[in-house]
């Protein structure tokens, strides 16, 4: 079984790359797709102010509409999928995510508002996944 992992943040490029998982398992059966969403850690000023239970409660609400429809879209065309959800930096958290589930890739948006390499734009998260990570990484613009 192919195992790939796609991060999301809720992006209309994260859903590009969830329609290109999409028809890869239109020509692989055995396709299993892993969704994660990596929330960015609050600030002082947040824990300041605010309750861990509430923190708690933003980071879930956040994190569960950035999945909602990449779920929703695996879910209509019937490709197996499992979800994650971490706090952290994102390009480490992904990339340590892959190791830890035994992907075989990762596919991931890119927002083209980082680094820039001849023709290809990549943004700061996905450049470093791109260097941090063994894996294939296909980027999805």
């Amino acid at each position: 079984m192919l195992k790939i992992l796609v991060p999301v943040d809720g992006s209309d490029n994260a859903l590009r790359a969830v329609a290109y998982v999409i028809s890869l398992a239109s020509n692989n059966a055995s396709l299993h797709c892993e969704l994660l969403h990596v929330s960015q850690p609050f600030g002082v000023r947040e824990h300041a102010w605010r309750s861990h239970a509430e923190l708690a409660t933003i980071s879930g609400e956040e994190a569960q509409r950035a999945l909602a429809p990449a779920r929703t879209a695996l879910q209509a065309a019937a490709v197996p999928c499992s979800e994650h959800v971490a706090q952290g930096e994102a390009a480490p958290q992904i990339v340590a995510h892959a190791v830890h589930a035994g992907c075989d890739g990762i596919v991931m948006g890119m927002r083209g508002v980082g680094l820039v390499i001849g023709p290809v734009s990549l943004g700061s998260v996905s450049s470093r996944v791109v260097h941090a990570s063994g894996l294939p990484v296909t980027l999805v613009k």
